[in-house]
């Protein structure tokens, strides 16, 4: 299928500009990485200066970092589109495009990005208030 072709390739892009090679299925990179506490958003950098974010979570005792996600979170968030099953679904659409996703592990990354989707929603919203 063309868009996983394009996928991969834009995935292989980002790891080329990391300068680092990113293991899809471990969701880690391949070389010794410090530990991330639950759901930080750190950023990826490259030797260029720019950064790609990058958010983890605790899965089950194991650490999934996802590339991109607080950019997919931005992303929605501008289009006002607000925490649902349907943009569970886009949002999923999109984390799969930069990142490997375990068939086994998917429910579960699913229900994390969900509840710290919402929790971004509900900050932004509150700031939005507040302004």
């Amino acid at each position: 299928m063309v868009v996983d072709a394009v996928a991969e390739q834009a995935a292989k892009q980002v790891d080329d500009l990391l300068g680092k090679h990113w293991s899809r299925r471990e969701g880690s990179f391949t070389e010794p990485q410090s530990a991330v506490d639950n759901q930080q958003e750190v950023t990826a950098t490259c030797s260029c200066g720019s950064g790609i974010p990058i958010q983890t979570f605790d899965i089950g005792g194991k650490k999934v970092a996802l590339l991109a996600l607080p950019l997919l979170f931005a992303n929605f968030y501008e289009r006002k589109q607000a925490p649902s099953e349907a943009v569970l679904k886009e949002i999923m659409e999109g984390v799969k495009i930069y990142n490997e996703i375990e068939t086994d592990m998917e429910t579960a990354i699913g229900k994390e990005i969900y509840q710290a989707y919402q929790a971004y929603w509900q900050d932004k919203e509150t700031q939005h208030e507040q302004n």
